[in-house]
């Protein structure tokens, strides 16, 4: 760097301060005191845009001397970087030429940019018109014809997660046949939250199911179902999008949960026979060919965010299944599900639990749905408290939840979802709503454990408040205007009412010599009511989750069961698509959080052992030329969440073992380890921002049983 040379630069002081182009005007070392071994520098630079005067001071990147902070050398390409499809063509690859480069090609609508084997994708939250068939078929060619001609002179493409999809089959296949075994490939798919994952899976999964649908039809194999397993594959998508994904504040479609989704293809050996046209067969032989093509599919899931389903921030929604339901359900299927809401008056004529019946309740809801036209979806929406509080009922991005609801109904058809598992998946998603709806009243212990429900009509509080007298004494009952409610969880569930009442209202203790039953309070009700709807939705997960492989994942054994019969040599290997959740930092974080941001370090440290890591020492072995790039280094971090002694997940294993434990408990446990003699006790992490402790909890934060991790990605409390 010198005087003369075009530079990115931005004050250090200013917050999220953007990058611009200057011209270095002049330069002047400072002089460092101390133990400091980084260079200082004083810079006077012109806007190269309107020519304004910027000084700044500077210290140089550590163990660079010719790199600075906050001023940065522009490539010269950086003049128009549009036409940059790899980001290592660069001679200066860092922050502001990156950002640069991909804010240039945004503009000329070229959403994807490569970095080595590494795809950048920017979400357009637009139809550019990528995704055509004619799109698939351009990068099924290209790939083929460099697979059976390395050599070949090919027309490039521009990046594309199609291209990525293609190298991914392509590495299978090669290896496949080099080593006449299973070769199993992975595409990892990350970032932060409404950047495009979900949609890039389901982007990767339909390249994947085009070209090997092509390659067997052009092989005249006849399917024997009545859906193809790469149409059982894809309508996977909508079931686990309808469950798993949310509206949240920056993505309308927002996965909730993580997945692992092995796409398993079945390769067979077989013959082609060649004969010589003079018909004496001496000249007859037979070449043997490997054919792929799907033949299944397994989906793996994990960290499905339950805290979701009973509570959601403001302008945040539910899981999608609710509103597709209660939007594109039937009027005779919201009678069977007791969606229309009911009035008070309607209710308390019949207060009590023996007074109820299912013909009642049913006669409500038909005189409900005779006057729909006065019912919106809204207002249906806004009866149910896990819907209703957040005042969120619809996607900005276009979709309607009365179309999903068809689609998804349509998809569970094609993976072969009985008619009558339909119907008890819909029952449970309506009782979770209605479970959601009961609310408690205190009730005295004196009373014989006569519920209050069964005795007078109590009034009912302003809707979705809670009961506020009695709450935190001893003893408490379903509130005598939600027994509906009550009522239709037991009906759609196959649950008595009853018994469901008592389980939330009280809990049975065992100790070595007997066992004892505790009455709780309306507090303690309403905390074991919304447990008991995140196990019975995170069951339900779970179940659909097997379903769904049972369905797509038979093909492989049937298929190799017929290979091995016919005596041809079969072996499957998979592509993985791995969609993870984004960095997470909230308002209020939870476990939860905590358990993705783990997660999204321990990627972000395969991430630096994949690229800077390997291809430093690959460089190094090879005695290429080479400036080793300082990174940050997480694995502090990582010690600090998952030592399996002292480790906060350990932690919190050994802390939910005994029976007083509480969150206050919990945080002087975390601070008197990871503060101070744990793993990641007294360790900091060296970031821009400064030397930050790993681990912190101030006096202030203490009160409110609030602690920090500083993450890679940043702080989180």
């Amino acid at each position: 760097m010198e005087v003369g040379s075009k530079v990115w630069a931005k004050e250090g002081s200013v917050k999220f301060q953007q990058w611009m182009k200057y011209k270095v005007m002049d330069m002047e070392k400072i002089e460092v005191t101390g133990k400091e071994s980084r260079l200082h520098m004083k810079f006077t630079l012109q806007s190269i845009e309107n020519n304004e005067e910027l000084i700044l001071s500077s210290f140089s990147e550590p163990g660079l001397q010719e790199e600075f902070e906050y001023v940065k050398l522009m490539n010269s390409s950086d003049e128009d970087p549009s036409s940059i499809e790899n980001l290592i063509t660069l001679n200066h690859l860092h922050e502001p030429a990156i950002l640069g480069c991909l804010e240039a090609r945004f503009n000329q609508n070229a959403v994807y940019t490569c970095t080595g084997p590494i795809l950048i994708a920017v979400n357009p939250f637009k139809n550019l018109g990528m995704y055509t068939n004619d799109s698939v078929l351009q990068y099924r060619e290209r790939g083929e014809l460099l697979a059976n001609s390395p050599d070949a002179i090919v027309r490039p493409l521009p990046p594309h997660v199609f291209q990525i999809a293609d190298s991914a089959y392509r590495n299978m296949v090669r290896d496949s046949e080099s080593t006449n075994n299973a070769a199993n490939q992975s595409i990892l798919v990350s970032g932060e939250s409404g950047a495009g994952k979900t949609e890039t899976t389901k982007f990767i999964m339909r390249y994947l199911a085009d070209i090997t649908k092509v390659e067997h039809e052009c092989d005249n194999h006849a399917d024997t179902e009545s859906f193809s397993i790469e149409q059982q594959v894809l309508q996977s998508n909508p079931i686990l999008e309808s469950f798993g994904n949310a509206r949240t504040l920056r993505n309308d479609n927002s996965s909730r949960f993580g997945k692992f989704i092995e796409i398993l293809f079945s390769s067979t050996m077989r013959s082609q026979h060649h004969g010589d046209d003079s018909g004496s067969g001496s000249g007859s032989g037979s070449v043997s060919m490997r054919q792929y093509q799907i033949c299944g599919a397994a989906v793996r899931t994990y960290l499905l965010e339950k805290v979701r389903l009973v509570h959601q921030a403001t302008g945040e929604r539910n899981y999608h299944c609710f509103y597709e339901l209660i939007k594109g359900s039937s009027d005779e299927e919201r009678i069977r599900l007791g969606l229309y809401p009911l009035v008070d008056e309607e209710l308390l004529s019949t207060p009590t639990k023996e007074s109820i019946s299912h013909d009642i309740l049913n006669g409500f809801m038909e005189t409900k749905s005779k006057s729909s036209s006065s019912v919106s979806s809204q207002k249906m929406l806004e009866a149910f408290r896990y819907v209703g509080r957040s005042e969120c009922f619809s996607r900005r991005d276009g979709v309607a939840d009365d179309e999903q609801y068809q689609i998804l109904r349509t998809a569970m058809r094609v993976l072969q979802f009985t008619f009558d598992e339909q119907e008890k998946i819909m029952n449970i998603i309506a009782g979770i709503l209605h479970l959601g709806n009961i609310e408690f009243a205190g009730q005295d212990p004196t009373s014989s454990g006569t519920p209050q429900s069964q005795s007078a009509p109590q009034t009912p509080p302003p809707r979705h408040g809670s009961v506020a007298s009695g709450s935190s004494a001893e003893g408490s009952c379903v509130a005598s205007w939600t027994l509906h409610h009550l009522h239709y969880f037991a009906q759609l569930t196959g649950l008595d009412p009853v018994n469901v009442e008592k389980s939330l209202c009280e809990k049975q203790i065992k100790t070595r010599i007997d066992s004892y039953v505790k009455l709780q309070n309306v507090n303690e009700a309403e905390g074991l009511r919304d447990a008991l709807s995140k196990a019975l939705y995170g069951a339900l997960f779970d179940w659909l989750v097997s379903r769904i492989n049972d369905a797509i994942g038979e093909h492989s054994t049937r298929i190799n069961v017929e290979s091995d019969a016919n005596g041809d040599s079969a072996s499957n290997s998979y592509i993985g698509v791995l969609d993870i959740f984004g960095f997470e930092s909230f308002q209020h974080n939870s476990f939860e959080q905590l358990c993705i941001n783990y997660c999204n370090e321990t990627l972000q440290q395969h991430f630096n052992q994949f690229v800077f890591i390997h291809e430093q020492s690959l460089y190094q072995m090879e005695e290429i030329s080479w400036d080793f790039i300082a990174f940050p280094n997480n694995d502090k971090v990582l010690s600090m969440l998952e030592d399996r002694k002292v480790g906060v997940f350990a932690i919190c294993d050994d802390m939910g073992r005994f029976a007083y434990s509480t969150s206050s408990t919990l945080l002087n446990k975390f601070c008197e380890i990871c503060g101070n003699a744990g793993p990641g006790g007294n360790q900091r992490i060296e970031q821009k921002s400064g030397i930050l402790p790993i681990f912190s909890c101030s006096a202030s934060q203490k009160v409110k049983n609030i602690f920090t991790i500083d993450h890679y990605a940043g702080p989180v409390s």
